[in-house]
């Protein structure tokens, strides 16, 4: 038995600042919003899952640091 699950939803990452040597190192926090979409397909036991993770608003290490689009494969076992 073949099954197909689309996937969507969005992926919220934050980061608190650095430090070092007991000193906060500045500009070093920030955070990203990212919407995600993809595909699960599933034939028997095997699966294999694709998502692309596109980012919708960011802002880390004061805009020093851009995530582009990022892309996961998966190969899964159900037993």
């Amino acid at each position: 038995k073949t099954r197909i699950r689309p996937t969507a939803g969005a992926n919220y990452v934050a980061s608190d600042a650095n430090k070092f040597a007991g000193a906060i190192i500045e500009d070093s926090n920030g955070y990203q919003l990212n919407a995600i979409l993809g595909c699960n397909i599933v034939l028997g036991k095997v699966g294999g899952l694709f998502n692309c993770f596109v980012p919708v608003d960011q802002n880390m290490n004061n805009g020093q640091t851009k995530m582009q689009n990022k892309n996961m494969v998966t190969i899964t076992y159900s037993w």
